[in-house]
């Protein structure tokens, strides 16, 4: 399914959850809204998510990933002992 299958107020649900950072959320709404899958619905919302990073990085910044979190934690921890 694609957005455009959306109606604008199921799109903007699953637009601020992505914009509040949370994905799973957007994943339970759309599969809720459509009754695909975990897969599909997966699929989509990081379709979703890359297109709004692309268009609008300010509101849906690139995650870091797991490794600069570490680092910027552990950081601290190293630089005191």
């Amino acid at each position: 399914m694609s957005k455009e299958k959306l109606t604008d107020e199921q799109l903007q649900e699953i637009t601020a959850c992505l914009e509040e950072g949370k994905k799973i959320e957007a994943i339970k709404a759309y599969r809720e809204t459509t009754g695909v899958g975990l897969a599909e619905a997966k699929e989509f919302i990081d379709s979703y998510l890359s297109s709004l990073q692309q268009e609008f990085p300010e509101r849906f910044p690139q995650a870091k990933g797991c490794l600069v979190f570490l680092i910027g934690a552990l950081l601290p921890v190293v630089y005191f002992l």
